[in-house]
């Protein structure tokens, strides 16, 4: 099991379920999105997707922009707690304080339904679980070896210290059947404090994934949990004793 630490130091939690046609397309009908009126998500506002090309020419480069509706954004009083309801998919997302995993995947899994009832898409093709998390560090400066253990390399012919730092990663995770986009940095709080940014998107493509099937909600809800025992592991793994001390 997980430790659980008492200072967490989680700044968003995220859900998604994305969801597809049965010919594989997003869904193509944007008011099916259109959550009903929800007492606890007041604040509606529509998404939009900007594409854009551009074609060049001997006489000259000429720029073209499509804006399209795709969906609908939901937002609790406090603003803490949004919904994404679009014709890609789901998202659930709840900013900090965060209290624990039941709470969180049982209101987005209620939302989910809302959404499913509604958009009836015919499949989800890819179920993630993502936590962002910002570790604070009272110090002007850090080496990052001793807070991260997965951080860039300089050169020996490089002065051996960073101004900045931001670095993505993809790695495989076969005992999830999954993989995690790992995504790090630094950010400059103050003149006194550094902030570790450790970024992490588990997620599992399930292209034959049908919302119709007996098993579903077990299926779906089995992916997640996985999901998040793999966010944890990768967290771990990723952390050094020193962030441990800081957050317990």
């Amino acid at each position: 099991m997980a430790e659980r630490y008492e200072n967490a130091p989680i700044l968003e939690a995220v859900i998604e379920l994305r969801v597809a046609s049965a010919d594989g397309a997003p869904l193509a009908d944007v008011n099916r999105v259109r959550i009903p009126d929800d007492n606890l998500y007041p604040e509606v506002r529509d998404r939009f997707m900007v594409q854009g090309a551009f074609q060049i020419s001997d006489e000259a480069v000429t720029t073209t922009a499509d804006r399209n509706h795709i969906g609908y954004e939901y937002k609790s009083k406090d603003g803490k707690q949004v919904v994404y309801s679009t014709v890609q998919g789901f998202v659930y997302s709840l900013s900090a304080p965060y209290d624990c995993w039941g709470r969180f995947v049982d209101e987005g899994w209620r939302l989910w339904l809302r959404y499913r009832e509604h958009a009836k898409p015919d499949r989800v093709t890819r179920i993630a679980v993502r936590y962002i998390n910002r570790i604070e560090v009272p110090k002007p400066q850090i080496e990052l070896k001793d807070y991260l253990r997965t951080y860039p390399e300089l050169s020996p012919d490089l002065p051996q210290a960073l101004a900045g730092f931001f670095m993505q990663t993809l790695v495989p995770l076969p005992a999830y059947g999954a993989f995690v986009n790992i995504t790090s940095a630094l950010q400059k709080q103050n003149p006194e404090s550094i902030s570790v940014i450790l970024d992490l998107d588990c997620f599992r493509e399930t292209p034959e994934l049908m919302v119709s099937s007996h098993d579903f909600d077990e299926e779906a809800r089995r992916v997640l949990v996985s999901l998040r025992s793999a966010k944890n592991a990768v967290f771990e793994a990723c952390i050094t004793d020193e962030v441990r001390r800081l957050i317990r």
